[in-house]
């Protein structure tokens, strides 16, 4: 998944590599392939690789905003924000939902880490766009959103136990089952809440991480530490 150059945001850069990009590292990966791998798509999208702030992701909704000062080292954190150009955001990710903020008035953009955890319990997409209105003295309106690829209703079985049903009581709506199973739409929970939280403009790729064809790396499939690196960013001359 590649979206580039989106009206009014000349430059802007939203991805999410595929298993054809081979592997990519965690924040702090010293896998030479993954990292190979990492500078190669980064590469491909416009950017230098030496200029990338990847988080690791605590599933929560902690925040790093991100400058051009390269010395701030690796953010524990499950949102990224900045306004500074050439500076890719990035977190590796194998089932939870990449989520894409953007305000072309400001050219600001922010990366969201979407888990099950830090949706329903920590309520990370309100906070993110909570927080990007505050940096940058925005508007909702002003803010456009992006779902990217995870794992979807078709897919994402959720049991009667302490990870699963009771922590979606609070949006039944986005429960489906039947003969006893239960699958959750936490794309449809994140897009409500993007909704909720005044986003006007929310767009939705549709790619399941655990089925699609175009092929993801999927950790509830595999069970294995093969990751996708989700990318935001803009490039500037």
């Amino acid at each position: 998944m590649i979206v580039k150059d989106i009206q009014d945001f000349p430059g802007l850069v939203l991805a999410n590599s595929t298993i054809e990009r081979g592997s990519m590292p965690r924040a702090n990966g010293t896998s030479q392939k993954k990292l190979s791998n990492r500078a190669e798509f980064l590469s491909f999208l416009g950017f230098d690789a030496g200029k990338i702030c990847q988080a690791r992701p605590v599933h929560g909704s902690w925040v790093s905003f991100v400058t051009d000062d390269y010395s701030q080292g690796v953010p524990e954190a499950d949102i990224l924000m900045t306004n500074y150009p050439n500076r890719p955001l990035a977190i590796a990710m194998a089932d939870c939902f990449p989520v894409f903020l953007w305000a072309s008035a400001k050219r600001a953009v922010c990366l969201i880490h979407a888990g099950w955890r830090g949706t329903v319990r920590e309520y990370v997409i309100p906070t993110a766009v909570q927080l990007f209105l505050w940096e940058y003295s925005l508007q909702s309106n002003q803010i456009s959103a992006f779902i990217g690829p995870g794992i979807r209703k078709c897919c994402f079985e959720v049991r009667n136990d302490e990870n699963g049903l009771p922590n979606f009581v609070s949006w039944p709506a986005f429960i489906l089952g039947s003969n006893g199973r239960h699958f959750a739409d936490l794309a449809g929970i994140i897009k409500e809440q993007l909704y909720r939280s005044g986003i006007p403009n929310i767009r939705n790729c549709g790619e399941c991480t655990y089925c699609s064809p175009r092929g993801f790396f999927s950790f509830r499939r595999d069970k294995n530490s093969l990751r996708n690196l989700a990318v935001a960013g803009f490039l500037e001359s």
